[in-house]
């Protein structure tokens, strides 16, 4: 009698087998076919499986390759596969590795397409997956889980669409120039200073009104000498 593992064990016989951790790609096969050490009749196609979920060709194949190759498959089906979130891409692996979708090519045409929701529909609308669905067989929930992926990876496209129109485009914001207000400069004042009556005298004696230039500035340009002399004739006429 040969062995039959599912779940948890599945997943350790295949960590045991390959000597490491699952990738994410690995696992989702492992908890989907779970693993059998002989060769029994798949319930759903009877046909030869044996190790995990593997028939025909990739019956003496390592676990591993099996699973990069039909990863590679489902990537020349789905162009876009690389761009999508891991759970979708995880299912429709699963179903690639099952023989589900690449037996689909009006649901491949809705995926490639981006009309995820109809492709979901499409998907489950054939003989096999009502076959499974009477007969209670777990190809049944795997085709669900496909199709619910779909639907989820849809709702999230629409959701985001809704999002971005509701969003207003940003205003443009338009400088306004300042108004240029024209001012007329009043002319430096000039602070004549004021002036004793010595310099007052002085000034109008000697400095005059040369060039227009204020009091102080004139009496400040008469020589030295000549001021003294002024301020004699002052002191002798008025006293200090």
């Amino acid at each position: 009698m040969s062995t039959s593992l599912h779940g948890a064990d599945a997943l350790n016989m295949a960590r045991s087998i390959l000597g490491r951790e699952l990738t994410p790609q690995e696992a989702q096969i492992v908890s989907s076919e779970g693993f059998n050490a002989g060769t029994y009749k798949d319930t759903n196609k009877q046909v030869p499986t044996t190790g995990f979920g593997q028939t025909g060709e990739f019956a003496n194949i390592p676990f591993d390759q099996v699973v990069n190759t039909f990863e590679e498959r489902t990537r020349g089906l789905v162009p876009e596969y690389n761009n999508l979130p891991q759970a979708l891409q995880l299912r429709l692996l699963d179903s690639t590795y099952r023989g589900g979708i690449s037996g689909s090519p009006k649901t491949l045409e809705y995926v490639n397409a981006g009309n995820w929701n109809v492709a979901a529909d499409e998907f489950l609308d054939n003989k096999e997956y009502r076959k499974a669905k009477e007969a209670g067989s777990g190809v049944a929930g795997r085709m669900e889980d496909t199709a619910q992926a779909m639907r989820d990876y849809g709702s999230q496209l629409a959701a985001q669409k809704v999002q971005a129109q509701a969003v207003p485009p940003q205003a443009q914001s338009v400088a306004i120039p300042q108004a240029t207000v024209a001012t007329t400069e009043a002319p430096p004042q000039v602070d004549a200073g004021f002036l004793s009556p010595v310099d007052d005298f002085i000034n109008s004696w000697f400095g005059g009104n040369q060039s227009g230039k204020p009091k102080k500035e004139v009496t400040e340009l008469i020589p030295k000498g000549t001021k003294e002399t002024a301020k004699s004739i002052w002191d002798t006429l008025f006293g200090d």
